[in-house]
């Protein structure tokens, strides 16, 4: 009887071949792997016993890639991103779309002119969520002047930096963290 196989292909792709014959690859940092990790690590996904091991597997070999791309500090807050999710009644948003597609918002709540609550949605890559929260856990408490004066450089040396293909991510988290500001001051409220 065919077993499921796990095998690392060239330039970091991972595939997967069940004993049925259907196959599966991920490529070594695209949108669908970090969606099958999510599932995986939801537990998400309903699975023979078998199967279960094969998954394991496969989420240990994308938990130890990611932890060599992108650093211990981008894992943690990849796998369990904090200030992650819209804000019921926030004070201000802002909102901004990346140069690479990825939509950014982040949600204020402010008492005496402190950043009392701050969170955070995507619709981006894993470099844009632990970005995302970077700047709300910078801001977090902090006077809107000093949250105003986040830059990327700032939430790139929280997250010990990304890959230089992936920086603009931490760049689009300040200027949407400066626009939520922005609009607080401004009296805008919420962006729609």
């Amino acid at each position: 009887m065919r077993e499921n196989e796990l095998t690392s292909q060239p330039g970091g792709c991972v595939s997967l071949t069940l004993a049925c014959g259907t196959e599966w690859s991920f490529g070594s940092s695209g949108r669908s792997r970090i969606l099958i990790a999510e599932a995986i690590s939801q537990e998400e996904l309903f699975m023979t016993d078998p199967l279960d091991d094969l998954v394991q597997q496969v989420q240990g070999s994308i938990d130890q890639e990611v932890r060599q791309e992108f650093g211990e500090a981008v894992y943690r807050r990849w796998k369990a991103p904090e200030h992650f999710g819209r804000m019921d009644s926030p004070d201000a948003s802002g909102v901004l779309t990346g140069s690479c597609g990825d939509v950014m918002e982040i949600y204020l709540r402010v008492e005496d002119h402190r950043i009392a609550a701050c969170s955070f949605s995507t619709t981006g890559c894993g470099p844009s969520v632990v970005s995302g929260s970077g700047a709300c856990e910078l801001a977090w408490g902090r006077d809107l002047e000093d949250a105003a004066a986040i830059e990327g450089s700032d939430i790139l040396y929280l997250l010990g930096g990304l890959p230089p293909e992936k920086e603009h991510c931490a760049h689009l988290a300040a200027q949407t963290l400066r626009d939520a500001v922005r609009a607080y001051w401004q009296g805008e409220g919420p962006q729609k």
